[in-house]
């Protein structure tokens, strides 16, 4: 009688072990490429090309419907995205609500940092907003560091071609 208890326990366990054993939840899995999309806004009735921090701000939009706070008070040299590694990223941008005129983004030219798109350049002259996907990360690397060229047109005095130059952050999936 011992014996079958003790044939009995160890075939439970065996059977049981690896249900219970090594139960540590499962794995978060991997999360699908989102699209974000960087949106400029110009300030064109009071815009001042000697200091773009007044007249030009950031809105960041992601596909997954999680929140991206304001980056308020921040100035747009420090402006920083961050993604993933699949992720594709939009730049897009249009005047504030109530100015006048077109805002286009020309072209995305990487600066320095660690490269996360295949090329360096993105855009053309007639771009009006740019879709690149994210290839590389960039995790315990510099951020990527690009100048963002845009035009405004049918502006009166802010008409011209300008340059910000923000950065983004790529992280692996």
């Amino acid at each position: 009688m011992n014996s079958l208890v003790k044939t009995f326990s160890i075939v439970a366990l065996l059977f049981l072990f690896p249900f219970f054993g090594f139960s540590q939840g499962s794995p978060e899995p991997a999360s699908d490429p989102i699209t974000i999309t960087i949106t400029l806004i110009v300030d064109t009735e009071n815009f001042d090309p000697n200091d773009l921090d007044k007249s030009c701000h950031f809105e960041v939009k992601r596909s997954d419907g999680l929140k991206v706070p304001l980056q308020t008070g921040v100035k747009l040299i420090d402006f920083l995205v961050k993604g993933k590694v699949d992720d594709e990223i939009i730049w897009q941008a249009r005047p504030k609500p109530g100015s006048i005129g077109k805002v286009n983004i020309k072209k995305i030219r990487y600066q320095n940092g660690t490269r996360i798109f295949r090329k360096k350049d993105h855009g053309w002259f007639l771009s009006k907003r740019i879709k690149v996907k994210a290839l590389y990360n960039s995790k315990g690397r510099p951020d990527y560091k690009y100048d963002l060229r845009f035009k405004i047109k049918k502006a009166g005095k802010a008409n011209g071609k300008y340059t910000i130059d923000p950065k983004m952050k790529i992280m692996p999936r």
